[in-house]
């Protein structure tokens, strides 16, 4: 069974993490990602959707000589 995703869909996802980090970083006092300022997470995932658009229909795959470790699945964004 393949799953499919739609750009939409991830760019919620990457929203979502921005967001959270963002949360996270306030809440331990830390300077990472508080700087951002409502609308920064916004535009970051349509930014990013913009260029998963471009590749609609294509498979991505991760690189195998420097691959990209996933965030493990967050229930707070998997749940939307």
């Amino acid at each position: 069974m393949t799953q499919e995703r739609t750009v939409r869909e991830l760019g919620g996802e990457i929203w979502g993490e921005i967001e959270l980090a963002r949360r996270d970083a306030e809440r331990e006092g830390k300077k990472t990602f508080t700087v951002f300022d409502w609308t920064t997470p916004n535009l970051i995932a349509e930014l990013v959707m913009g260029v998963l658009a471009r590749h609609t229909g294509k498979r991505i795959t991760n690189d195998a000589d420097i691959p990209v470790d996933p965030l493990p699945v967050n229930q707070d964004i998997a749940s939307r």
